[in-house]
């Protein structure tokens, strides 16, 4: 998306959002930009917004953020510095997430405190987070003295509906424990942007929407001109689902169960890989480098549906049409639930 009907949007060769401006037909006085910088891993380490002065007829700086991110969950900020003097503004603590580990459900509902350096009066020092159940920030809570320092509500697609007390605006993370930019309103995903606004992604998905196709027992071949919207989000309903960075949101792997019948029969599409002949069909490990980011997702529906050990494997096959499938599985020795 190249503009809306507030803003102009500039996009690097990458794919990533560089600069949001406001348009020219709007009032002088309203006219805003942000600018992001990105490091050679695509991390965004600096975020500079502007504010048109009508008196000078100039940009002027009003705000300079630094990020410095964790160098083991990718794109997970832990603290924030003044562009300027390199002052500390904000600081982070992370704990587990919706998945019950560190990143498997990509931070969301994951953040334990946030400690507003800058900030003065009730919004300053430690407030801890308090979440829904599907990992948005509802409230802040003040570590000294447990009075409520911020309230947040949103809409069916994550649009501010409260954003109240006094460390509300000063803590960017809220919607899905995600950084919100409070010029644009845009929801900074740790690969994309996201317009609460329009309930949709301004770019399409980076690897062309496996990552959000839900798979039945059996999957079609991948085909770009047959993938569906490329820039909706969360399949359509983040009431009941999240997105984990901007690139996939998580279902509960196939689960098939040996000797028995099958338990799921939903799972994610992670990629599309044909390496086997016509009439094959075999279960191999998952490679580490591609579960790594699902491992906490595939460890929970294990221990939800697998009564004792479960195994992860990638299901290859290829149909009479000599056309390749995959698909995610998790094998039990039993269901829960079973006699």
């Amino acid at each position: 998306m190249a503009s809306d009907g507030r803003w102009n949007y500039t996009w690097d060769a990458e794919n990533r959002l560089v600069k949001v401006e406001s348009r020219s037909d709007t009032p002088q006085a309203s006219w805003r930009r942000v600018e992001w910088q990105y490091d050679a891993l695509g991390r965004r380490i600096r975020q500079t917004t502007w504010m048109w002065n009508t008196n000078s007829g100039t940009w002027q700086v009003s705000e300079d953020l630094k990020f410095i991110s964790d160098p083991l969950l990718f794109g997970r900020h832990i603290v924030e510095l003044n562009g300027t003097n390199n002052m500390l503004v904000r600081s982070y603590v992370w704990g587990l997430d919706l998945s019950g580990t560190m990143d498997g459900a990509g931070g969301v509902g994951g953040l334990l405190w946030v400690t507003l350096h800058a900030a003065s009066g009730a919004a300053a020092g430690m407030h801890f987070g308090a979440y829904d159940g599907n990992g948005n920030v509802t409230a802040l809570v003040n570590a000294t003295d447990s009075t409520e320092t911020a309230r947040y509500e949103y809409g069916p697609f994550g649009e501010p509906i409260r954003v109240t007390g006094s460390a509300a605006n000063p803590n960017p993370f809220r919607f899905s424990t995600k950084r919100t930019c409070n010029t644009t309103d845009l929801v900074l995903y740790e690969y994309r942007a996201y317009s609460s606004t329009l309930g949709r992604w301004p770019n399409r998905d980076a690897v062309n929407e496996p990552g959000s196709q839900l798979l039945a027992r059996r999957m079609q071949p991948f085909n770009l001109q047959e993938e569906n919207n490329l820039y909706c989000f969360a399949l359509n309903d983040p009431v009941n689902k999240y997105d984990l960075d901007g690139r996939v949101v998580p279902a509960a792997p196939v689960v098939i169960v040996i000797a028995g019948s099958v338990a799921i029969e939903y799972g994610v599409r992670i990629y599309c890989v044909c390496a086997y002949k016509p009439g094959q069909e075999a279960y191999i490990r998952t490679p580490t480098a591609i579960l790594s980011h699902f491992s906490g997702v595939i460890t929970a529906t294990i221990t939800t549906y697998c009564d004792g050990p479960g195994t992860v494997r990638l299901h290859l096959w290829k149909d009479q049409n000599g056309d390749c499938h995959d698909e995610l599985v998790v094998i039990c020795i039993a269901k829960k639930g079973d006699a």
